[in-house]
């Protein structure tokens, strides 16, 4: 049976005592809590769902239209919002068959994708009035190879350089730097962050890739905005949950370790940028 997910304002507690109130309107024995609890997660296969977050803005626009919407507009609205999870799921599509086909003959073509992480705050403290002071932050752009399923974190602290698209285009340069390719082709993925990723720098960082001879060909695809979770969320994923666990962070060195040691297995490659690695497009 398909698990079914009640909404996140539930619990089986709630539930529950929702359940006893009525036995006792209607005057009948209620079962055990356990019985209950036991019931209802394997017979009926019931699970909780968390609140989203970072939904698509046009998605929930359709959601809540076809709430209000007239009977004869329903129609219209519902293939509407289908066409845009199509949209949506052909990125997906792409991701994973240029993946595919670079597993079974790597000289096609090459596939990364990109994407800055969550910017860390340093220092990292326990402490109340820690939160309100002005921390330094530590950025982290993840070039993940698609392929292989590895990634090199480029990570430098803000004193060093901001987090506009000079500094994504080199992190992209480092990538490559010292890479052998057997490939002309590159396939990139990436957000739609016109400040980072969808402007002229990164064109010209692709231009000049191809006149040096790297690449005959590059593509960069921009899944749908509000659906662009990449591989790199699953690697921003593994570093948050170690991050997580520990209590203080004083220095983006100790960051870069964490990175570093965030894995067990395929660990991350970590590359701390320098003032000199930062290529400013003039």
């Amino acid at each position: 049976m398909n698990r079914v997910y009640a909404g996140s304002e539930l619990s089986i507690g709630r539930m529950y005592d929702l359940y006893r109130d009525k036995c006792a309107a209607e005057n009948c024995s209620a079962m055990s809590s356990d019985y209950y609890r036991r019931t209802l997660c394997e017979e009926y296969n019931i699970g909780f769902a968390a609140p989203k977050s970072d939904t698509c803005k046009t998605c929930d626009k359709f959601e809540n239209d076809l709430k209000s919407a007239e009977p004869q507009g329903v129609e219209k609205l519902r293939s509407e919002y289908n066409q845009h999870k199509g949209y949506a799921s052909k990125a997906y599509d792409l991701l994973r068959s240029d993946s595919e086909l670079e597993k079974s003959d790597p000289s096609s073509h090459h596939v990364i994708a990109f994407d800055l992480q969550k910017a860390l705050p340093t220092p990292k403290l326990s402490c109340g009035p820690a939160f309100y002071i002005r921390k330094l932050w530590t950025y982290n752009v993840a070039v993940h190879n698609c392929a292989s399923g590895g990634a090199k974190m480029m990570m430098w602290p803000e004193t060093v350089a901001g987090r506009g698209a000079d500094e994504i285009a080199s992190c992209i340069l480092k990538y490559f730097d010292g890479l052998v390719m057997t490939t002309k082709t590159l396939i990139a993925y990436s957000d739609n962050c016109g400040g980072q990723n969808k402007n002229g720098t990164i064109v010209g960082l692709w231009m000049r890739l191809i006149s040096e001879g790297k690449f005959d060909e590059i593509i960069h695809r921009f899944p749908i905005s509000g659906h662009t979770i990449l591989p790199c969320d699953r690697d921003f994923a593994d570093i948050e949950r170690v991050v997580r666990k520990i209590q203080h962070v004083y220095t983006p060195a100790v960051y870069m370790d964490i990175v570093r040691k965030a894995r067990r297995h395929n660990q991350f490659e970590v590359h701390e940028m320098t003032a000199n690695d930062i290529t400013d497009r003039s």
